[in-house]
């Protein structure tokens, strides 16, 4: 996999100037329908519950488990203790599309 190019991440802002463009709207329009997607998913999450896009995932807030740890000053052991924490999970259509892709020479 060397051979292949370097990705680099899209932007929110990236992702604004595409709605733009597709939807024939301001920028600053796109941008806030982006902005509110955004805060409609991060509103939900924080209630504790789920967000599915269909062809795209699920975004969920899962409960870690508390473990054993270690303070890095002191090398005391410590148990760390449960917490909240946002997952992703892809959609079976889309899991599959990536898989295809990395199989194409």
């Amino acid at each position: 996999m060397a051979d292949e190019p370097e990705h680099t991440p899209t932007t929110r802002r990236e992702i604004g100037e595409r709605l733009s463009r597709r939807l024939g709207l301001s920028a600053r329009e796109s941008n806030l329908i982006l902005e509110s997607f955004l805060e409609a998913v991060a509103g939900q999450l924080e209630a504790g519950g789920a967000v599915t896009l269909s062809g795209l995932g699920r975004f969920s807030v899962r409960k870690t488990k508390p473990r054993p740890g270690r303070n890095p000053a002191t090398g005391e052991a410590a148990l760390i203790p449960s917490r909240l924490r946002p997952a992703f999970t892809l959609s079976r259509s889309l899991r599959k599309l990536i898989k295809d892709e990395e199989e194409t020479p």
